[in-house]
């Protein structure tokens, strides 16, 4: 966590969807803060394979500052057996000093 803001910042991700081995995602964040703040999304989804294990990963993803959206990927070694994607974050700070 930090310190460096004493206003409240948060980013969410909004939408997300398969694409072969990946996810494709969205965040969207509000940051007043002066600088530009990290999060991390997870996501997972089922293999497109015989034995359909659970397969998770995570990424760090970059906010700017103000109001607005940024995208980003995660892929996975095995396809993503259809309609089992999923994919989140929550981060919102507060600070009062």
């Amino acid at each position: 966590m930090e310190c460096d803001c004493p206003q409240t910042w948060s980013a969410n991700v909004v939408d997300y969807s398969e694409s072969g081995s990946c996810i494709d995602f969205t965040v969207e964040y509000s940051n007043p803060c002066n600088s530009s703040k990290t999060i991390t999304v997870t996501g997972g989804a089922e293999a497109n394979t015989s034995a359909g294990m659970e397969m998770t990963t995570s990424t760090t993803v970059t906010i700017g500052t103000g109001n607005g959206s940024t995208g980003g990927r995660m892929c996975f070694q095995a396809g993503i057996k259809p309609g089992t994607a999923h994919a989140g974050s929550s981060q919102s700070i507060e600070r009062t000093f």
